[in-house]
């Protein structure tokens, strides 16, 4: 998968995906330490402020391929 940004990270109440421009979103799951499903999506934005604070992996799948990024809510 291409290059993509997550912002802000360390985040509280919301997190922002940005894809290059020929990029479609296609999901987001958000996974718990324990590798549990806590959250989907498949908005640019996602509302973050239900999750407990502590550290996550995001799986962001896009027309280009799938990749994955730590998220540590505060």
């Amino acid at each position: 998968m291409r290059k993509y940004s997550l912002y802000p990270n360390p985040a509280k109440h919301q997190i922002t995906i940005q894809l290059e421009s020929v990029t479609t979103l296609k999901s987001v799951n958000i996974y718990n330490n324990a590798g549990q499903l806590v959250l989907k999506s498949k908005k640019t934005t996602i509302n973050t402020s239900r999750l407990a604070s502590g550290s996550y992996i995001i799986l962001i799948e896009t027309s280009k391929g799938k990749g994955y990024k730590k998220l540590i809510l505060e």
